[in-house]
């Protein structure tokens, strides 16, 4: 009897979700928000008019703990903002895409910008 050999990331469970990094610089419609923090950080789960293709299969979800991103949608307490409500109203969509700013003391982070 041979002893087949094992590989772990066969068995690692992916989540109905990619990193909304893959999206960098691409321009998506986001049709709902919901909160997915991570560890200790808050954190969002968008949805997309859009199919993606990533890694060889359609995607329409993608999660963040950007916090500029993050805090469009959520408050300091992590409550949902209006634009996480309108975002989630029937018939509502935010068209937009990620860029890379600065900010004041120079370190690089990332907002959504309205197309």
């Amino acid at each position: 009897m041979e002893i087949g050999e094992l590989k772990l990331s066969e068995f690692v469970s992916s989540g109905d979700s990619k990193s909304l990094a893959l999206l960098d610089d691409r321009e998506f419609t986001i049709c709902g928000v919901e909160r997915k923090d991570y560890d200790e950080n808050k954190g969002i789960k968008i949805a997309t008019s859009e199919d993606f293709e990533i890694e060889g299969e359609k995607v329409n979800k993608f999660h963040t703990t950007r916090q500029a991103i993050v805090g469009k949608f959520l408050n300091d307490a992590g409550e949902p903002t209006s634009l996480f409500n309108a975002v989630n109203e029937p018939d509502n969509a935010l068209k937009v895409k990620t860029f890379k700013r600065k900010s004041a003391n120079g370190r690089d982070y990332f907002d959504l910008e309205q197309c």
